[in-house]
Formats: C-alpha cells, structure tokens, sequence
C-alpha cells in the first residue's frame, strides 16, 4: 500500500493556482471562499502524483506565473498577479500558444483545477448535478432487475464447496493424461 507524499506548494504556486481559478472556470460560481477550497483540493490532488509529475507541474506554474511579467502590457506583473480580464487573456494565449508544452501545460493545470472545483457541493448544487440522486434512482432499478441474480449468487456463497476435499487434498481431476512414451 502506498501513501500520500508529503507534499505541498509552496506559498507563491498556491498563490497562481488560487489566480487560475476564476480564469478557468465560470465566473458566475467562483467566489473568494471557492478559489481558497478549490486550491486546498487540486493541492491534494497533487499529492497523488509521482514526484515527476508534481516537479513537472511546479516548473510549469513557476514559468506560466514568472513569463507574464515579460509581457509589456503587463508592466511587469506576474501571472497571479494581473486582473482577470488581462489573466483571462494570458490563460488563453497559453492555451492555445504557439508550443505544445505550453498548450499540454495550460489544459494539465485546468483539468486539476476543474477537477477540484467541480466536486465543490456549492457548485454541484448551483449547476444542478445531484450523482447521489442519481445513484440511488440506478441502485433501486438494479437491485429490482437482478434481484433473482443476486438472490442465487448469495445462496451460491453458502452451498458446500463443488470441489470436495479427500484426505485434506483437492480430488485429482477427472481427466485422464496419456503417458508419455
């Protein structure tokens, strides 16, 4: 069994993942307290990955966050640190730019963070996603249509063994194999 890393961002790559939240997802459901929950969830998320990958990631929010100040628009602000129209803007020319890094980056670090806001009960109910609804709807059907299915495979739990023991050992098996001459 494996076990989490002991892994966390350090404070400025919190600080640009908490940025991308309301420039990857929709504008309407993001609030202060969302971006913070939303960046507590996609760091645990991050704990999951293998070192390479989190490494990968951390070089990749260092460089997305550090290039925006070589923007000139930007005056010298980093990523994390523009106003959403203008974030909105950098997001984008990232993800669609012209590198395949830079494009492979953009949309790695939106699933993470979709990903984690999309589990937030706030913006479940806001959208209308009830899967617990939904799940318990299936589980009743299921168990209606497979009731004789199941019902047999649990007395099948309970029958005596199909392979009777002799002499504490598994009976030889019926077939008989030609000798080899």
């Amino acid at each position: 069994m494996s076990e989490l890393s002991d892994f966390r961002l350090p404070g400025f790559l919190r600080e640009v993942v908490r940025s991308l939240v309301p420039v990857t997802c929709p504008r309407e459901l993001v609030s202060e307290d969302i971006k913070d929950t939303v960046t507590d969830d996609a760091e645990r998320f991050v704990r999951t990955l293998p070192t390479p990958f989190r490494l990968g990631l951390a070089a990749g929010l260092t460089a997305y966050d550090v290039l925006a100040a070589a923007v000139p628009a930007h005056r010298g602000k980093r990523a994390s640190k523009l106003p959403e129209d203008q974030a909105r803007a950098y997001y984008e020319f990232w993800a669609k730019g012209p590198l395949g890094l830079q494009r492979l980056f953009a949309y790695g670090v939106k699933g993470v963070i979709a990903g984690a806001f999309y589990e937030q009960e706030s913006v479940r109910q806001a959208i209308g996603y009830t899967p617990d609804d939904w799940t318990q709807k299936v589980t009743r059907k299921r168990l209606n249509v497979y009731r004789d299915d199941i019902a047999r495979h649990e007395a099948s739990l309970f029958e005596p063994d199909p392979l009777p023991l002799r002499n504490g050992t598994l009976a030889p098996s019926p077939v008989r194999h030609k000798e080899a001459s």
